[in-house]
């Protein structure tokens, strides 16, 4: 019994150093490389909108913190299937149709997330950001659903 148990506490050490908030083994880091293609509008109120495709980058450690392109943040639950934290948004500020040439103005958005995981595939998720508009005082509140097609065993 004794022979079997130091091979099978080795095979379970991975398994228990698991972090608790991202289920990463510890001292890990989960990097992701992929293209975005989207339909957006040319501006916040216009109706007409444009393609664009952009190569995208994004991180996650195994502390739960986390950077993607425009947004860092921190995941602090412990639940797989839930994800909520603190997140800072950084970038652009959004054009809206009543703006007069500020093109190149950036800000940052400090607020929060939550998101759910329905099935392997489908998640839905929201953010609540505060310091956005012309004034640097606005709210902004998004909700997304993301769905994924699976094209091999490791890319979606």
């Amino acid at each position: 019994m004794k022979s079997l148990l130091i091979p099978l506490l080795c095979a379970c050490t991975p398994v228990l150093a698991q972090s608790v908030t991202t289920q990463m083994p510890e001292g890990t880091t989960d990097v992701d490389v992929g293209m975005v293609a989207a339909v957006v509008p040319r501006a916040e109120g216009r109706g007409d909108s444009r393609f664009v495709l952009l190569p995208t980058v994004s991180a996650q450690w195994s502390n739960g913190v986390f950077a993607a392109p425009g947004e860092l943040g921190v995941h602090m639950s412990r639940n797989p299937r839930w994800s909520f934290g603190p997140l800072l948004t950084y970038g652009a500020k959004p054009e809206r149709a009543d703006s007069r040439g500020k093109r190149d103005d950036w800000g940052l958005e400090a607020g929060g997330f939550v998101a759910y995981r329905v099935t392997h595939n489908l998640s839905l998720s929201s953010q609540l950001l505060y310091g956005g508009g012309n004034d640097d005082h606005g709210v902004r509140l998004t909700a997304r659903a993301n769905y994924g097609i699976e094209l091999s065993s490791h890319q979606s």
